[in-house]
C-alpha cells in the first residue's frame, strides 16, 4: 500500500463469554460499507469504517451564504476574514489566514432534531470558532456538512488561543483561553514593542492586533482603547440558542483567568475543575454559589502534600486554599473602569531577605534540604515582611519570582484577573509542570488529569535532571519528583462533595535512550509520550488519551482500559502533526460518537516532505468513530482494536495520511477488530 497504516479503529461489544471473530476484512476492495459483528449473544455492533473525516481546515461551506467562509478561516471583529500578504517575486497576493489547528469540537442536537458541531481553532490569533450545520445518516450516522459560519466574540476582544474542552451538564459547549498574556508587562508599558518585549506572549498579542485592524505600528493611543490583556484567560462557554444554529457566547471571568487547558462540571453541575497549561502553575476548583448558575461562587488553588518519594509520578494529599469569592456583574464592572495590574498589586524587585518565603511555613528538615546558598538566604527571612514571595510569574516563561504585596479591598480583583499569582500569594501550589486534559469516569468515580511533563518545578531543586533551584526559587518546593519528559496520567480521589481529597499517579510514560530497540525518540512506543487531552466513555470503563509530544517520532491516541490496565494504540498521525480533544457523545440521534480532532500535519517537523506525492497536505482534521446507541443498551462495552507501532524511520517517511479518500486505510497484516470475554 501506498499510505502506510494510519487509522484502523474497530471496536468490539464485550460479553460475558469470549466469541470468536469472523474473518477480518483484509483490503479496502474486501471492506463493505457497513461491518456488522456478533451473534445474537452478544447483538451487533455496527462498525461504520472506522475514524471517518467529517470535513478538513479550509474546507469551502457546502452551501453558499452571505456569513459562510472556509471553515477555520480568521476573522476580525466586523466578521471579514483576515488577510495575509504573500510576495513571490514582484507579486504580492493577500489570501485569508485559514487555522490548520482544529482544537475541542462538540457536536449538539436541537429539541427540533437539528445536528450542529461547534468548533475551536488552536491557533493562531485572533482565533476562531465555528458553527457547522451538519447532516446525520439514518444509515451509518456518518456527519456531512452543509455549512461554515464563525461566531462572534467582538463583546470579549474576540477569542484568545482556545484550547481543549468539554461538554456541560446541561449541554452546553465549554472552552477555554490558554497561555494568558502578562498584565504586569501592560501596566507598565508605555508603547507596544515595550509591552512584548516584557510578555512573553507578545506574538500571540501582536496578532490580536488583527483582530480590531490594528498592527504593531498602530497608535499606541488607539491600541490601548482596543486591546486589554484581562479580556483574554477565560473560561467561556457557548451554546445552540436555536433551530438555525444561532449562538450565545459568554467568558466567564468567574472562572479566573489562567493558562485554561480545559475547565469541566462536575455532575453536581456546581464544581468545577480547571487546568492551568504552562510552567509553574497551579490547579483550581470552582464552585458555584448555585447549581448550573456560573455568575457567582469562590475559586480555590489546590495545595499538593507528597505522600511518597519522587518516583512514578508521586501521590499527593490534596487540599485546598480558597483564593476569593464574586460575581461575573461585579467582574465585568472591574473591566469596564479598566482595571490594571498596578491597581491589584504592589510590587517589589525580589530579594529573598526582604520578602517573605514559603519556605519559611515548611518543616525544619525540609528547609535544610535546599542549596546552602539558598538556605543561609532564607534564614534571613524571620521576621515578616512586606510583601510575599511568589514563583508563578507566567504560564510560559522560566519563572521569575516576583516580591508582591495585595492592595487594600483588591482581594476578589486578585483571585479572579491575577489567579495564578493569587494562588502563590497564598500559599497554594503552583508548581505544576504541563497541565493538561481532564476528565471524570463515572464507572471508576475517579477524576484523570494528564500531566505531559514532569519537569521544572515537580522536580526537585532541579531542572530536567540537572541541580537547579530556578523554578522553586521563590516557591514552596511542595512537589518534588523525578524528571520524565514522557509524562503522566493521574488519578483524583473525590469525596461527596466532588471534593478532590488526593492525586495518584495512574501511569506515566517510560523514558528511554534514543536508538534502543524501534524507539526512535526519549519514549518507549509501548507507552504514553506526553500525554495531552484526556476523554472518559461513560458505561464503558475506559478512558482515550491522546498525545501531543516532541519526545517521539509519530502522535499516538491510546484507548486505557481502567478495569485491565492495559494500554491500546488506537490511532496515529501524520507525522509533525498532534491529536486533539477526544470525546465521546453519547447517543445523539441514534448514534454514538468518539470525536477527534488533528492539528497541523508537517507542523512541529518534516515540513519539507508536506509536497511530497503521497502527503495528505497540511489540513487539519475533524473526524468521528459512529456507533449504533443501541448497541450499548444493556450495558455491553466498547472496545477499540489496536494498531500498530509506526516508530521506524521507514514508517515515519510512508506516514503521510490519517484517511484516504474513501474515510480510511487498512493495513492488510491488521485484524479488523478484536473480541474481548
Amino acid at each position: 500500500m501506498k499510505s502506510f497504516l494510519a487509522v484502523l479503529v474497530m471496536a468490539a461489544i464485550v460479553s460475558a463469554r469470549e466469541l470468536q471473530a469472523t474473518p477480518a476484512a483484509r483490503t479496502l476492495a474486501q471492506l463493505p460499507p457497513t461491518v456488522v459483528q456478533g451473534d445474537s449473544a452478544i447483538g451487533a455492533l455496527s462498525l461504520f469504517g472506522g475514524f471517518k473525516t467529517v470535513y478538513r481546515t479550509g474546507d469551502a461551506s457546502p452551501t453558499d451564504c452571505a456569513t459562510c467562509l472556509p471553515i477555520g478561516t480568521i476573522t476580525d471583529v466586523n466578521g471579514n476574514a483576515v488577510m495575509t500578504a504573500t510576495t513571490i517575486g514582484n507579486v504580492t497576493t493577500m489570501t485569508p489566514d485559514v487555522s490548520n489547528n482544529p482544537d475541542f469540537t462538540s457536536l449538539h442536537v436541537t429539541e427540533g432534531g437539528n445536528m450542529f458541531i461547534l468548533a475551536q481553532f488552536e491557533s493562531p490569533n485572533p482565533a476562531a470558532f465555528y458553527v457547522v450545520k451538519v447532516e446525520q445518516s439514518e444509515f451509518d450516522g456518518h456527519l456531512t456538512p452543509v455549512w461554515f459560519k464563525p461566531t462572534n466574540f467582538s463583546a470579549y476582544g474576540g477569542l484568545w488561543v482556545p484550547c481543549a474542552g468539554s461538554v456541560t451538564p446541561w449541554g452546553s459547549h465549554a472552552g477555554s483561553e490558554e497561555y494568558e498574556p502578562d498584565a504586569f508587562c501592560w501596566a507598565k508599558a508605555s508603547n507596544w514593542s515595550e509591552y512584548t518585549s516584557c510578555d512573553s506572549q507578545g506574538g500571540a498579542a501582536t496578532r490580536q492586533l488583527l483582530y480590531f485592524g490594528l498592527n504593531a505600528s498602530s497608535p499606541w493611543a488607539e491600541i490601548k482603547a482596543a486591546y486589554n490583556p484581562y479580556n483574554y484567560g477565560h473560561g467561556w462557554e457557548a451554546a445552540i440558542i436555536s433551530e438555525e444554529g444561532d449562538v450565545a457566547i459568554t467568558k466567564w471571568f468567574t472562572l479566573g483567568r489562567l493558562a485554561f487547558e480545559i475547565w469541566s462540571v462536575m455532575p453536581d453541575k456546581k464544581t468545577v475543575y480547571m487546568t492551568d497549561d504552562g510552567t509553574n502553575c497551579a490547579f483550581y476548583k470552582f464552585v458555584m454559589d448555585t447549581p448550573e448558575d456560573m455568575s457567582s461562587g469562590k475559586i480555590y488553588a489546590a495545595k499538593a502534600h507528597q505522600l511518597v518519594g519522587g518516583h512514578n509520578g508521586g501521590d499527593f494529599n490534596i487540599t485546598w486554599v480558597l483564593l476569593g469569592e464574586g460575581s461575573q456583574d461585579e467582574l465585568m464592572a472591574m473591566m469596564e473602569d479598566t482595571i490594571l495590574f498596578s491597581d491589584i498589586f504592589e510590587t517589589a524587585t525580589y530579594v529573598m531577605k526582604d520578602c517573605l518565603h514559603p519556605y519559611r511555613r515548611r518543616h525544619h528538615h525540609q528547609v535544610r534540604r535546599m542549596p546552602p546558598e539558598l538556605h543561609q538566604l532564607q534564614l534571613s527571612t524571620r521576621t515578616p515582611a512586606r510583601t510575599r514571595s511568589t514563583n508563578s510569574r507566567g504560564s510560559t516563561r522560566a519563572s521569575v519570582p516576583e516580591c508582591l504585596k495585595l492592595k487594600e479591598g483588591m482581594g476578589m480583583a486578585a483571585a479572579f484577573f491575577e489567579t495564578r499569582r493569587m494562588a502563590a500569594y497564598m500559599g497554594a501550589t503552583t508548581e505544576w509542570s504541563k497541565f493538561e486534559g481532564l476528565a471524570l469516569s463515572p464507572d471508576t468515580g475517579f477524576m484523570y488529569t494528564a500531566m505531559s511533563q514532569i519537569r521544572q518545578g515537580m522536580e526537585d531543586m532541579k531542572y530536567k535532571g540537572v541541580p537547579s533551584f530556578t523554578y522553586d526559587m521563590g516557591g514552596s518546593n511542595d512537589v518534588r519528583l523525578e524528571y520524565n519528559p514522557c509524562g503522566c496520567v493521574y488519578r483524583w480521589t473525590m469525596d461527596a462533595n466532588y471534593s478532590a481529597t488526593r492525586m495518584t499517579a495512574e501511569l506515566c510514560g517510560t523514558p528511554v535512550e534514543i536508538g534502543t530497540g524501534e524507539n526512535l525518540g526519549k519514549c518507549d512506543i509501548r507507552g504514553l509520550a506526553e500525554p495531552d487531552n484526556v476523554a472518559a466513555l461513560a458505561g464503558h470503563n475506559i478512558i482515550i488519551i491522546g498525545e501531543d509530544q516532541g519526545e517521539r517520532v509519530i502522535d499516538v491516541m491510546w484507548q486505557y482500559d481502567l478495569s485491565t490496565k492495559e494500554l491500546t494504540r488506537i490511532l496515529t498521525t501524520p507525522y509533525g502533526s498532534e491529536t486533539t480533544s477526544p470525546y465521546w457523545f453519547a447517543d445523539l440521534g441514534g448514534f454514538s460518537y468518539l470525536g477527534g480532532a488533528i492539528q497541523h500535519p508537517y507542523g512541529e517537523s518534516d515540513s519539507d516532505k508536506a509536497d511530497d506525492p503521497e502527503s495528505s497536505g497540511t489540513a487539519g482534521w475533524f473526524g468521528v468513530w459512529s456507533f449504533k446507541a443501541s448497541d450499548f443498551a444493556t450495558g455491553k462495552q466498547l472496545r477499540f482494536a489496536g494498531v500498530p507501532s509506526t516508530e521506524t524511520m521507514e514508517a515515519k517517511y510512508m506516514h503521510k495520511a490519517v484517511t484516504s479518500a474513501a474515510g480510511y486505510t487498512i493495513d492488510p497484516e491488521m485484524p479488523m477488530y478484536t473480541v474481548h470475554g
